[in-house]
């Protein structure tokens, strides 16, 4: 139901269903594609989503400035 909500337009269809491929619920787990449907739901308002990229960049913000291992 999510990915047909998602792909007719609506944007909490689209929320729902980039969470469903961000977690893996029902499908394979999928980040990639969940920021893509996050940012169209983003782009028709859904603050929702919009809260999902900023998590999403928080996390790479993150690991961009883990040190790096030594000694390998």
């Amino acid at each position: 139901w999510y990915r047909r909500a998602a792909e007719s337009g609506m944007a909490a269809g689209q929320t729902a269903w980039g969470l469903a491929l961000q977690r893996g619920e029902g499908v394979e787990r999928d980040p990639a594609a969940a920021l893509g449907w996050f940012g169209r739901a983003a782009q028709a308002g859904d603050s929702n989503a919009a809260l999902a990229l900023a998590r999403a960049g928080r996390r790479v913000a993150l690991i961009d400035r883990a040190p790096l291992p030594t000694g390998i």
